[in-house]
């Protein structure tokens, strides 16, 4: 009777022992399942992330596009107008002869008219040599297209005046969002406070609306990194509307 027992209990322990392990085992098996789970979602929120940016790059490829088309159509206009202007007919002598004579009584400094025609000349040949250097370097990577895209906003933006700046906004917001390179993103985001010396309440509200995208869209750590260090150096602003932005 008694080996009985002790061999019963040798079993009990043995049992115990294993139930143990079982129950250790069903507790890795959870934390496993539960890191999977998590490394899951994350992926998924990855997923979506990209999906999103492949969405906006999409988007302005296709505003790229766009303008492209809409540039070459306009130049095909202006040759087509050019031609039919150097085809047309000559005027009458006796209109050629009153056009003269307004002309003659128009004074004309001509120093500053050649000087005038020159400046422009200097000017529409340093715009076709960007241009034909862009076009020569075109590529469709991620980073060539932010980068093309950072340095026409730049040349339209020193071209604009008024409300029309307001139109660049939603592409610069998203350049800084998407765009690698800090110095590029810093960049964007001080042309955003730059963009108006003495910013309106309304030119305030729609760059308000574009800090507010960004941090959405960032997040808090590049909101730390990246947009408080703009409102700090603006804080200080000897112009009260610049100061206005910052609070708001």
């Amino acid at each position: 009777l008694v080996n009985f027992d002790e061999n019963l209990y040798d079993e009990y322990k043995k049992f115990k022992t294993i139930v143990h392990q079982m129950q250790f085992d069903v507790v890795e098996y959870n934390k496993r399942i539960n890191h999977i789970e998590q490394e899951k979602l994350n992926l998924n929120e990855e997923i979506q992330a990209l999906q999103h940016e492949k969405k906006n790059l999409l988007i302005q490829l296709q505003l790229l596009q766009n303008r492209l088309t809409s540039d070459a159509t306009s130049n095909l206009t202006k040759m087509e107008d050019t031609i039919q202007l150097n085809s047309s007919r000559q005027l009458p002598q006796v209109y050629r002869c009153a056009f003269e004579r307004h002309l003659l009584s128009c004074p004309i400094n001509g120093d500053k008219q050649d000087e005038e025609m020159e400046i422009n000349h200097d000017f529409e040949q340093k715009a076709f040599e960007d241009n034909i250097h862009e076009l020569n370097i075109l590529s469709l990577d991620q980073k060539d297209l932010l980068d093309l895209i950072v340095r026409t906003m730049t040349k339209i933006n020193s071209n604009l005046n008024g409300s029309k700046k307001l139109d660049l906004v939603p592409l610069i917001t998203y350049t800084s969002i998407l765009h690698p390179k800090n110095d590029e993103r810093d960049r964007l985001l001080k042309t955003l406070f730059n963009l108006y010396k003495n910013p309106s309440y309304n030119q305030r509200q729609v760059v308000l609306h574009a800090f507010l995208c960004f941090a959405k869209q960032s997040g808090p750590l590049r909101v730390h990194a990246e947009l408080l260090p703009q409102c700090w150096e603006n804080i200080s602003n000897k112009i009260d509307e610049r100061r206005c932005l910052v609070a708001e």
